[in-house]
């Protein structure tokens, strides 16, 4: 039973909770037994067979989540479950009590599963309807009887279930279809919470300087001569960044941020930034045109748009704000400021 680390599963992603932590207990006895058996140094058959014998006395040092599921362990139920793991198919290890009649239920299969349909509509389009209105809409849509298919094929009319049912079968589909009424009545917050949104910016890119990303954003805090705004280039190959405040955002701080990451990395193919006024100057614009670099902007909306992140995968303002240290193209309004200000590097890189 040696490694059980298994593979993701497609059923796994349909397990219950209480499937879910079944199968987990049995996973984590599997483990217990590799552990007893390495330390008692005793051939697999010997150890599993003292094993199970610890466990059924209460000797073994297991917590109580695991327990019920150890409760009736057998030699051949363990080689049982062991052979499952290690042939990657731990959704057979989940107990779900009710799998069977799941679904079976009147409220999902009455009328070839419309009132299941019409009451998901329901939902969808008022979230906020109790249980008491909706079986007044089904009862309005289907009449006092809906047709039910039991066993063997045989079809017969009932009585609409009672408030109670409807009630459960509420909590339920609000559970299970959680995912799809969110992205029909919240789409904001489906994008936020459900949707994947990842990307892969490296993507075709193979050589240091083949492409830039460039952005811009306030900092998150008022320095004594005022709030400033911080720029940052990012080398999507090497993960190098370049750092620069200003306080004023102006096309003039971009070019000098674009200078010195040239003069410390040389001049990039492609840049890549999105359609801020900072960026779209023709002083910029002749810029990039001079020195034949690429100009790309970014999609203002949709999922395809990228944001420059640090080699630790956060956000350009944080990377910027935790002791970055930059320069600005704001000279001191004052004597009293010189020296602070004058200490200030240049660049991160």
């Amino acid at each position: 039973m040696a490694q059980r680390a298994a593979e993701a599963e497609p059923q796994a992603a349909a397990l219950r909770a209480d499937a879910a932590e079944a199968r987990d207990a049995r996973l984590a006895i599997l483990a217990a037994a590799d552990q007893f058996q390495r330390q008692a140094s005793l051939p697999r058959r010997h150890a599993d067979l003292r094993f199970v014998e610890e466990v059924l006395a209460g000797r073994a040092d297991l917590p109580e989540w695991m327990r019920q599921s150890a409760s009736r362990l057998s030699l051949r139920t363990l080689q049982r479950w062991g052979a499952e793991a290690k042939a990657g198919r731990t959704a057979s290890l989940a107990v779900d009590q009710g799998a069977r009649r799941r679904g079976t239920g009147i409220m999902d299969s009455a009328e070839s599963g419309q009132v299941r349909v019409f009451t998901l509509a329901l939902i969808a389009h008022q979230p906020h309807l109790s249980a008491d209105h909706i079986r007044g809409l089904l009862l309005a849509r289907f009449g006092e009887t809906v047709e039910v298919m039991r066993a063997g094929g045989v079809v017969e009319r009932v009585p609409l279930p009672p408030m109670r049912t409807v009630q459960e079968a509420l909590k339920r589909w609000k559970e299970t279809e959680k995912v799809h009424l969110t992205a029909i009545t919240n789409p904001d917050g489906f994008k936020s919470r459900f949707r994947a949104s990842g990307s892969n910016t490296d993507h075709g890119i193979v050589r240091p300087n083949q492409l830039w990303q460039i952005d811009a954003s306030p900092m998150d805090a008022l320095c004594v001569d005022g709030r400033h705004s911080v720029y940052l280039a990012l080398d999507i190959y090497t993960r190098r960044i370049v750092v620069y405040v200003s306080r004023i955002p102006q096309a003039e701080a971009v070019g000098l941020m674009l200078r010195r990451a040239i003069l410390a990395w040389g001049v990039p193919e492609r840049t890549k930034t999105d359609n801020a006024s900072d960026f779209t100057p023709k002083s910029f614009q002749r810029l990039l045109a001079h020195l034949a670099i690429e100009r790309e902007l970014s999609k203002a909306t949709g999922r395809s748009r990228s944001i420059p992140t640090s080699r630790s995968g956060r956000s350009r303002a944080d990377t910027c704000c935790a002791g970055t240290r930059a320069s600005s193209t704001s000279r001191p309004s004052s004597p009293r400021r010189t020296a602070a200000w004058s200490s200030r590097s240049t660049a991160v890189s």
